[in-house]
């Protein structure tokens, strides 16, 4: 098996970065023409933006739009031909934002190329 690289994992988050700062970007752009909308209300939108972009993504996909731009996968370790639920795929994304690069940087350790909130939800990355 062909597991990813820890550079095309880091190009696959730092597109989907992007794509967030875009679409946050996007939404507060298309607010500001609604004077009366409250601050609460676009701190929400970016909030849900930024939550469920990776969660909902990795589990009706299998990929977010950055790993699919690097031709990558996410799936149960267990059974690399289905994805994540919603709630695995929800806590696996929960660990990667509280763990951050120290996560991802352990990728380089493990013989699956597995980051942390990886190896804690059963998950792999794999090339498609």
């Amino acid at each position: 098996m062909d597991y990813p690289v820890l550079l095309d994992r880091v190009k696959a988050v730092f597109i989907d970065f992007v794509i967030i700062l875009i679409l946050m970007s996007f939404f507060a752009y298309f607010l500001s023409f609604f004077s009366e909308v409250d601050d609460r209300v676009k701190m929400f939108i970016s909030i849900v933006i930024f939550g469920l972009y990776d969660p909902v993504q990795t589990a009706f996909l299998g990929a977010t739009l950055g790993q699919n731009i690097m031709r990558l996968k996410v799936r149960k370790e267990e059974d690399e031909s289905k994805k994540l639920n919603i709630i695995t795929a929800l806590f696996r994304f929960v660990l990667k934002a509280l763990l951050g690069w120290v996560s991802l940087l352990t990728v380089t350790s493990d013989n699956k190329k597995r980051a942390l909130h990886d190896q804690f939800v059963g998950s792999i990355v794999l090339y498609k």
